[in-house]
């Protein structure tokens, strides 16, 4: 999933509103199987991509049960229809799909007849102004003779708006365990940081940040699973798709990435 904290006290009020990634355990009936579809489109061409597949008993062993040959396509509230072509086993995309600011699109997809529809508004993009690293206290260092470094996210809040945060970070280009989203309920208009706690890396690891600007219930779906005890939660997550029997989300999000290469202070 590179700056240097400012002060103890900014510190301490970003951990309140961090929010972790752990393992994600469906509470699903052994009987039961449900599509699974995960769905993001981003505003840059061709940055979308639909996986789909299906659920099966927790006994079950075996590779993902992906879904090919479905019908799937995402239409914008201007009455444009894109059509996703399978690029490989259960995972459809467009090359030429752009997601445009203030819009609204519909993902529908198709499985045996039975079509599932989610929407999901586009916001405009907030930029990531800069990054920068701040040493770990030795204490908790996996080793104290090797320096370890998180990551700060420096950007600006637009004013005059609800504005909802997901922060993504890759290390040497893999991405990192975990996730953080955030809300602006204190940073509102304002120019301020977030501390990535996701990971800890140490001189020499290249570092890239993804901050996406989204909508409020990409913020509300990965929130209660970051809050969730163990990786569990009460039931089948939330879902923005139409069909009770999907689980997952569609999200349209504008997308700002920046890099930085650790440095031993």
């Amino acid at each position: 999933m590179n700056i240097i904290y400012k002060t103890l006290i900014a510190a301490s009020f970003f951990l309140l509103l961090m929010s972790c990634e752990k393992e994600i355990k469906l509470d699903l009936d052994e009987s039961e199987q449900k599509i699974v579809i995960e769905a993001l489109l981003h505003d840059s061409s061709g940055d979308n991509l639909v996986i789909i597949s299906k659920t099966k008993p927790f006994t079950s062993v075996g590779p993902i049960d992906y879904l090919s040959n479905l019908q799937v396509q995402i239409d914008d509230n201007n009455g444009t229809v894109y059509t996703l072509s399978e690029i490989k086993p259960g995972h459809y995309s467009n090359p030429t799909l752009t997601g445009a600011y203030n819009t609204n699109y519909t993902l529908t997809v198709i499985v045996d007849g039975v079509q599932f529809s989610a929407s999901s508004f586009l916001p405009p993009h907030v930029a990531i102004d800069s990054l920068g690293q701040e040493q770990i206290p030795e204490i908790a260092q996996e080793d104290p003779d090797v320096p370890e470094y998180r990551v700060l996210c420096y950007f600006t809040d637009p004013a005059g708006t609800v504005n909802y945060y997901h922060f993504k970070t890759f290390n040497e280009g893999e991405q990192v365990d975990g996730f953080f989203v955030l809300r602006d309920d204190y940073i509102e208009g304002l120019s301020t940081y977030y501390p990535l706690f996701d990971n800890s890396y140490i001189d020499g690891d290249v570092v890239d940040v993804e901050l996406l600007a989204t909508a409020e219930f990409n913020y509300i779906y990965f929130n209660a699973l970051s809050l969730s005890q163990e990786g569990q939660v009460p039931g089948n997550p939330i879902s923005n798709f139409s069909n009770s029997k999907v689980v997952g989300y569609f999200t349209a999000a504008s997308k700002s990435k920046l890099t930085i290469v650790i440095e031993d202070e």
